[in-house]
């Protein structure tokens, strides 16, 4: 992979749960790292929902394997130029220990 294309910098949003002393389990993330990588958009969709128009977006997020970002899950997140990125699938192209390739999506009503 080329130094170039990784021209976007990515936060790492690793989540964690915290339960109470009544048991109530809360959800939060948290900013782990900065790595540097490259944001692709892949497609675009709009669509009528009952509350008005909302898009979501396709992206495909490619950054180098290293201990840290081989550890995040599908219940993380990335953000990227204010942009916060659901994980849907990770792929480890031919099983290599040399990048990840992050499927996520968006939509306009996240912040």
């Amino acid at each position: 992979m080329r130094a170039g294309k990784l021209n976007a910098r990515v936060e790492l949003w690793l989540r964690s749960t915290d339960v109470s002393a009544l048991g109530e389990h809360s959800e939060s993330y948290d900013v782990s790292a900065l790595r540097y990588a490259s944001v692709e958009p892949l497609n675009g969709r709009e669509y009528f929902a009952a509350v008005g128009a909302e898009s979501t977006i396709s992206t495909r997020i490619r950054m180098r394997y290293d201990s840290v970002t081989a550890a995040l899950t599908t219940a993380d997140r990335l953000k990227s130029n204010g942009v916060l990125y659901d994980i849907k699938s990770i792929i480890n192209p031919d099983n290599g220990r040399r990048e990840l390739l992050f499927m996520c999506e968006t939509n306009d009503r996240q912040s």
